[in-house]
């Protein structure tokens, strides 16, 4: 069988092949860029560094009074403003509140009333939530608390309560919470909130639902959110059954004293 010479580098054609695209002409607005080079260390040049050397300054700044707004110790280049970002307007401080420590040692109970679904009578927008479930209705006693205007109401409902048994439960009550420290009006808003409380304790789906009653105005957006806010800095001790931590939905009607 003949022998095929390998290709060599020495075969590569000399010219440039005419098939292969062109490359693009350069648009006018090429040459129209502004460039600012920046350095540590200046060097006393005006050309524009190359690719191949390290970056220096094309220009010095030139000294003199600073434009209105712009930060004094600012490096000034002609046409270019240096300013240092805004400052973040600081975060209240907060508080862990307990709150064992708020209430009366009298004031504290955990004693639930059962409503079942054939003798109750509760508003539309909690019995659309609690639908064929024992309902559990009690007052949370609320003291030395500046958010609040006074006691909260509780309802809540065994996520997956046991099948043909109606067992008195231990409700869930707050226990602490993080509270900026913020100056608050004499207003109040009623807000009724929706959560989950797991069985650690801790608070999910938190939402606004349409008030229950009737003499409620609804919330504006703004303060739904700084009521939310409010009540998702709460942790919980859960509800009990026989001793065991349970899983709850829960609403809350809570009078609220908005911030300043």
């Amino acid at each position: 069988m003949p022998t095929v010479p390998s290709p060599s580098l020495g075969a590569l054609p000399s010219k440039p092949r005419e098939d292969l695209p062109q490359a693009p002409e350069p648009t006018p607005g090429n040459a129209k860029a502004d460039v600012v080079i920046a350095s540590v260390s200046p060097a006393a040049t005006d050309s524009v560094p190359l690719a191949n050397r390290p970056g220096a300054f094309a220009r010095a700044p030139n000294p003199g009074e600073t434009s209105p707004g712009s930060n004094p110790g600012a490096l000034t280049i002609p046409n270019v403003t240096v300013r240092e970002p805004a400052p973040r307007p600081a975060e209240p401080p907060k508080v862990t509140i307990q709150y064992s420590e708020k209430v009366r040692s009298g004031a504290i109970s955990t004693l639930s009333a059962p409503l079942r679904p054939s003798g109750r009578s509760v508003p539309r927008a909690l019995e659309s939530r609690f639908t064929g479930r024992t309902v559990y209705t009690m007052v949370v006693p609320i003291e030395n608390m500046p958010a609040y205007d006074g006691d909260w109401v509780l309802w809540f409902a065994e996520i997956a309560p046991p099948a043909g048994q109606t067992p008195l439960l231990k409700a869930p009550s707050p226990n602490r919470k993080q509270e900026a420290q913020i100056k608050r009006t004499s207003a109040v808003v009623r807000a009724q909130i929706a959560a989950v409380i797991g069985k650690d304790g801790k608070l999910r789906n938190v939402t606004i639902i349409n008030n229950p009653t009737a003499s409620t105005p609804p919330l504006a957006s703004t303060a739904q959110a700084l009521v939310l806010e409010d009540f998702e800095g709460w942790e919980f001790t859960p509800a009990m059954r026989n001793g065991t931590p349970i899983e709850v939905d829960a609403v809350f009607d809570i009078p609220f004293h908005l911030p300043q």
